[in-house]
């Protein structure tokens, strides 16, 4: 073999070697972004979950409380009567016209 053909095996060979440590790079990328998005959302699983159910214990109290509830108890407690706001009606906005 001449020493042009040495040359462009250790040329080719050099190219292939980083094209595999490249595609191997990207590999365990990829590999560690997908187990940090299922991490990711295991957690928010486990949150929503917990959500929920702290929201339907909210809701079991707000109904809880709202059968005991009338216009009379909430004068009681606290309730003032507010008078009616002033609707204007038939106002259509910049945007159509």
């Amino acid at each position: 073999m001449t020493s042009a053909s040495k040359t462009i095996r250790a040329r080719i060979f050099i190219v292939l070697l980083g094209g595999v440590l490249a595609m191997a790079g990207f590999y365990l990328y990829f590999v560690q972004a997908t187990v940090s998005d299922i991490v990711a959302k295991e957690q928010n699983l486990h949150q929503i979950k917990e959500l929920s159910f702290e929201r339907e214990s909210l809701e079991e109290n707000y109904f809880k409380l709202s059968d005991g509830l009338d216009f009379e108890s909430a004068h009681v407690l606290g309730f003032v009567n507010q008078r009616q706001a002033d609707i204007i009606a038939g106002q259509t906005s910049f945007a159509k016209r």
